[in-house]
């Protein structure tokens, strides 16, 4: 017999009781991630895939990114005014997923500690009211819509494939992301652009 899912309010509970734990490690990315945006505008995150060992040179390139701003033109982003905030994982290679950044539309990565969900709920409380669009292709956009009050927008998967001619050798490591993220779009009502 499947377990049954816990009820929404224990789910509440446990989220709330993880997000006071971990308050006090997490100020210094809170204040990081607010240092960057921009007033008057959503504060926009990605939160970055643990991929760059599967590129070339262990770094996934810049095309990327510059491939899903476009997408996040139709969400709103508008990089001649927004910054985006690439929300590293803490197991990305030291100088970050796509290595040294100097766009006018990217904020310095962080490489985050916190679960991404606690991370915009702290956000969230830090400046209430202010919009939160947080993008990316993890499953971890699943708990942010499930658990915070931020946008979510699931980035298209095109520009990996685009982008690394060692997925045409091994295109089951491709297949298996995809499959993924269409799983957790699925789950959140909301199907990636592309």
């Amino acid at each position: 017999m499947a377990p049954e899912a816990a009820p929404v309010l224990v789910r509440r509970e446990l989220f709330r009781s993880l997000v006071e734990a971990l308050r006090p490690s997490g100020a210094a990315e809170v204040e990081h991630c607010l240092r960057y945006g921009v007033p008057g505008r959503p504060l926009w995150l990605c939160s970055v895939p643990n991929l760059a060992h599967q590129f070339p040179g262990q770094t996934m390139p810049l095309a990327v990114l510059r491939l899903w701003v476009q997408g996040l033109g139709s969400e709103g982003f508008d990089p001649t005014v927004d910054r985006l905030l690439l929300v590293d994982h803490p197991k990305a290679p030291a100088g970050g997923s796509f290595g040294p950044l100097r766009e006018p539309w990217l904020a310095p990565p962080l490489r985050s500690s916190l679960p991404l969900e606690v991370l915009i709920q702290l956000l969230g409380e830090a400046r209430p009211g202010r919009a939160i669009q947080v993008c990316g292709i993890t499953s971890a956009l699943y708990a942010v819509r499930a658990l915070t009050e931020a946008r979510v927008s699931w980035l298209s998967l095109e520009p990996l494939w685009r982008t690394n001619p060692l997925y045409r050798q091994r295109p089951l490591e491709w297949v298996h992301r995809w499959l993924r993220q269409r799983r957790m779009a699925l789950l959140t009502a909301q199907l990636p652009q592309g």
